[in-house]
């Protein structure tokens, strides 16, 4: 049964391979929007900190040429960007932006 299972998810894992490197500095954006819109429609504007952080991140590590691929997982069932390859000044420019996401969400959650 294990290995029917490892099978499968590897099939899953090819079967997504086709998807094009950059759709997953797309994902990592369409998070960062529905965050925003998260944030506009409720009094939470901890949503609206983070919403600009992933953008703001996103857009970074594209600018900076890091690589993105979508990632597609049975076991835990995920789908998302990973990132790789982001120079230090961008990641340290980008851990920034998430520290100070957390600290508004932080003051200005209800």
């Amino acid at each position: 049964m294990a290995a029917t299972t490892s099978a499968i998810r590897n099939q899953v894992g090819h079967l997504f391979e086709w998807l094009p490197n950059w759709l997953g500095f797309a994902l990592i954006m369409v998070v960062g929007v529905i965050l925003l819109a998260f944030g506009a429609a409720g009094p939470d504007a901890g949503f609206i900190a983070w919403g600009v952080a992933v953008l703001a991140a996103a857009v970074l590590a594209w600018w900076d040429g890091a690589r993105s691929k979508p990632k597609v997982s049975l076991s835990p069932k995920t789908f998302g960007g990973v990132v790789a390859n982001v120079d230090q000044w961008a990641w340290l420019v980008i851990f920034g932006l998430f520290v100070a996401a957390l600290v508004i969400g932080l003051l200005t959650r209800g």
